[in-house]
């Protein structure tokens, strides 16, 4: 937030360069709390008796954390973080760490029940990625973008911000030099399967077509907007699927996909139109208007 109003280009790259410090900590903290969950699980009956922990396996837990934090315990390191640019172009989730997300409650890594709004917190993680792609911070960018595809997938469970995230990934991989590996990744995130079917359409129009406005026949240029509506503060509750469409189909332009993401951009277009969705509908017309 503080980069976005930074008063010139230089304090914003600071900020930037801060945020990305920030998501660095929370994979590292991700990674040393699935080292010491590990740990525990292989030798709980003998912390449980060294260190007199008590309660059922979550609370012996959280009392195991508290002494691995005082210094008490030295946990070895089972899993680790590339060190370098180059490890992370390869970088993939520790099958363990996957397993571990799904089920784990003492919000202390990155997990599926970690955050009480985690819609907000993958737009400030996708704000953080576009500020250092702007700013050229490649190598820098390549972690943030990891941990995108990580929420997307493991935290929101939503597949076509999924695919998103390894497309964007993908092409800063293929602007780095590296072609295969960056084709690898277009090819993992499915984006040659995902087509907008015609039974999708219409289930997804049918959620929303009640709240169309009767004065608005969808074929006037002039939509009857409500100014009062641009003032309003922005609260995030869900990320919809008009504006999942919109993201995957702004990937797919910078891949060359004019096809595919023109269908998805006409879609999203009428959903933002019927929502009063006023920057999403703008965005999906700037999008159409390129192609």
């Amino acid at each position: 937030m503080l980069a976005m109003f930074a008063p010139d280009a230089t304090k914003q790259r600071e900020y930037a360069l801060d945020a990305h410090f920030f998501v660095m900590k929370m994979w590292e903290q991700s990674f040393a709390t699935l080292n010491a969950t590990l740990l525990f699980e292989k030798y709980s009956k003998e912390f449980k008796e060294q260190f007199n922990l008590t309660g059922d396996d979550q609370a012996s837990r959280r009392e195991y954390f508290a002494e691995i934090n005082s210094g008490e315990i030295q946990v070895p390191q089972e899993h680790s973080l590339p060190e370098k640019a180059e490890d992370w172009v390869k970088f993939d989730l520790p099958a363990p760490l996957v397993e571990k997300l799904q089920g784990h409650e003492d919000k202390i890594m990155v997990a599926k029940w970690t955050f009480l709004k985690p819609e907000l917190t993958f737009l400030h993680l996708k704000k953080v990625a576009e500020l250092l792609e702007s700013h050229y911070f490649s190598v820098q960018l390549l972690p943030v973008l990891a941990m995108v595809e990580l929420f997307a997938k493991e935290v929101l469970a939503d597949p076509i911000l999924t695919s998103t995230a390894q497309l964007a990934r993908g092409r800063l991989i293929m602007n780095l030099g590296l072609r295969e590996e960056g084709l690898a990744l277009q090819i993992k995130s499915g984006s040659d399967k995902y087509e907008l079917t015609e039974e999708e359409r219409k289930i997804h129009f049918e959620k929303i077509k009640a709240l169309k406005d009767e004065k608005d026949n969808m074929k006037d240029e002039e939509v009857p907007f409500n100014p009062d509506s641009e003032m309003t503060p922005l609260v995030v509750e869900s990320i919809r699927i008009h504006e999942s469409w919109l993201d995957y189909a702004e990937e797919l332009l910078k891949w060359g996909e004019f096809v595919r993401a023109k269908t998805l951009l006409t879609e999203a277009n009428t959903h933002a139109r019927i929502l009063k969705d006023q920057d999403s509908y703008a965005k999906s017309l700037l999008y159409i208007a390129q192609i």
